[in-house]
């Protein structure tokens, strides 16, 4: 049987959720001023950090050469036209609270 020929009950599905853009939308949500939009329409570049880590990267700012897990400072240095944004910590590992038994 090919797939066409296939019954919708048995045919597989594919999903594909993007997260990293999720997530960079997710900001723009919460921060206005992350969606300003450049002359040719799209949003600003963006990446979202955690601590010292870059944990997404929306679709302009990887047309741009960003890639996740770089270090924002070397974000910063080589793509000043990326806008970081530090996801909110609710807690530390440090944190006494935290790590007490």
């Amino acid at each position: 049987m090919d797939i066409d020929d296939a019954p919708l009950d048995d045919a597989p599905v594919i999903i594909h959720a993007d997260l990293d853009e999720f997530f960079c939308q997710c900001e723009r949500g919460r921060h206005p001023r992350l969606r300003e939009r450049t002359r040719d329409g799209n949003y600003v570049p963006l990446a979202v950090q955690q601590h010292d880590d870059i944990v997404a990267v929306s679709w302009e700012a990887r047309a741009l050469g960003v890639k996740p897990h770089a270090a924002p400072a070397d974000v910063r240095r080589a793509h000043p036209s990326v806008r970081l944004v530090h996801v909110p910590v609710v807690a530390s590992v440090d944190d006494p609270a935290v790590t007490k038994a």
